[in-house]
């Protein structure tokens, strides 16, 4: 192993304490114990002397520093890169109750891509920042949430249509959108950075194992928590799920489709999904929402979609949406100069070398928007193809810890 040299203070001169965040973020996003670490790292080190690392408590040599280095694939400078920024909490959202180790999982992996995202982007010494209006709308009664939501659509330039493309509409409003791997129990998160108490960017997670209508009505839900500022009587998840049936059902636009109906059949409903690309059981609860059906005829058609399995399977699913945000990053990162391909490529665990026949990211990020996006899909699938296949041999982990180590 190379053993990078490191100037005796320069540890000194970062925070350990984020340090220390970014060394236990990595470890939580694998699943890993500290036993697991140690064990990975060939037992040259205790796990006393890790943990000290990660409490803040202690600095790593250098020699230490490089075996997470490698074994996490990622660079030394990203390792000992201090932000000028802090990430907030993270936000997520689950079905049911899932062991804590899932939990640390989620949140550290959405930290971890926002993280990796503003390393690249504030290697520019011209980067200020996303105009990302966090918690900006506030919400006192649910009722107002129809209007603002209406707002932010104008806003948006969505007008009253459905959205084709979520994740597109929302990385063009500056807002990142991440994939995670995870147990279904857990379907979505979000998280925000501030520098000197102003927004500085942001992203939405969903679990990747998840069909299109699912994995759309996650982002817009934790879209809602990113923007909305619900008041503290108000349940933060209703909110968030009213605001995302809002957003991808506009009221005019349902009213129009379903006409005087109030009663649906399995056709209608399908065809109502094909249009809005959400679930069923979405639409049927937005129906409910603006009464355009009892809520005995929604208690029924809930009845009906359990019995027919249809709460995790629905017929006809929506495929889930791609996004390339990760790799237009580190493009427009190499294209300027500030860093150099291969370790933009250690920093997004993907090759960009390979996206284009005969052509290096340099090329890739001259070609029109359009284009460049399409190359940037078909890798994205191409990589999501191959995840699947090397997840298949790969054996779970199924620990389950009471505390993070």
């Amino acid at each position: 192993m190379f053993i990078f040299g490191l100037r005796k203070n320069q540890l000194a001169l970062k925070e350990v304490k984020v340090l220390a965040e970014i060394l236990k973020e990595l470890r939580l996003s694998m699943a890993w114990s500290q036993d697991n670490l140690i064990e990975k790292l060939g037992f040259v080190i205790s796990k006393q002397a890790y943990s000290n690392y990660e409490r803040g408590r202690a600095k790593p040599g250098a020699e230490i520093l490089n075996a997470i280095v490698d074994l996490y694939g990622l660079t030394l400078k990203f390792l000992l890169f201090e932000p000028d920024y802090e990430l907030s909490e993270v936000n997520h959202r689950s079905q049911k109750k899932v062991r804590k180790s899932e939990q640390y999982k989620v949140q550290s992996s959405a930290k971890l891509s926002l993280r990796k995202c503003l390393y690249l982007e504030t290697r520019n010494p011209g980067f200020n920042g996303y105009d990302v209006p966090i918690e900006e709308y506030e919400i006192n009664e649910l009722d107002e949430i129809e209007d603002v939501t209406k707002r932010i659509r104008e806003e948006w330039g969505l007008g009253e249509e459905p959205i084709d493309n979520l994740r597109e509409i929302i990385e063009a409003n500056d807002i990142f959108t991440f994939d995670f791997n995870s147990p279904m129990r857990i379907d979505g998160a979000s998280v925000f950075a501030t520098k000197d108490d102003k927004p500085l960017a942001a992203a939405v997670v969903s679990s990747e194992n998840l069909s299109g209508d699912r994995q759309r009505f996650n982002f817009a839900h934790e879209l809602g928590h990113l923007l909305l500022l619900p008041n503290e009587t108000l349940d933060k998840e209703k909110v968030a799920n009213k605001f995302a049936g809002a957003f991808l059902i506009p009221e005019k636009t349902l009213k129009r489709h379903v006409g005087n109906k109030t009663q649906f059949n399995t056709k209608d409903l399908l065809e109502l999904k094909d249009i809005f690309k959400v679930s069923i059981q979405a639409i049927l609860y937005r129906l409910k929402d603006l009464d355009l059906i009892s809520d005995y005829y929604y208690t029924s058609w809930c009845k009906n979609i359990s019995r027919y399995g249809w709460r995790k399977n629905e017929p006809d699913p929506i495929p889930p949406e791609k996004s390339s945000c990760l790799k237009e990053v580190a493009l427009k990162a190499i294209e300027g100069g500030y860093v150099p391909v291969e370790e933009a490529e250690k920093i997004i665990g993907q090759q960009l070398t390979a996206m284009r026949a005969n052509s290096s990211p340099i090329d890739l990020i001259k070609l029109p928007l359009a284009e460049r996006r399409k190359i940037l899909k078909a890798q994205g699938e191409k990589d999501a193809r191959q995840f699947n296949e090397d997840l298949a041999k790969w054996e779970s982990w199924e620990g389950d810890y009471d505390e993070e180590s």
